[in-house]
């Protein structure tokens, strides 16, 4: 996933900051991935994000749907905690 020289650490997106996103994330940022973590609960992404020093990437699902329309899918914003 990284540590080669000249080429791009992966990307890696876990959705869910619970236990087994929590584990998940650990092992890719140890073997030198870029990770976004993505989860509906902001206090997990809080602690997430100071659990790993702010080398993750964290995100939240926010609903867009316009007024005419509720058959469109939530979009997932970004967020530094």
């Amino acid at each position: 996933m990284g540590g080669v020289g000249g080429v791009a650490n992966a990307k890696v997106v876990i959705i869910g900051a619970g236990v087994s996103g929590q584990n998940a994330a650990n092992i890719a940022l140890g073997m030198g991935a870029d990770v976004t973590l993505l989860d509906t609960d902001l206090d997990k992404l809080r602690m997430s994000f100071w659990r790993y020093n702010n080398r993750v990437s964290t995100g939240w699902p926010r609903p867009s749907w316009p007024s005419s329309s509720r058959s469109a899918r939530p979009t997932w914003s970004s967020v530094r905690c």
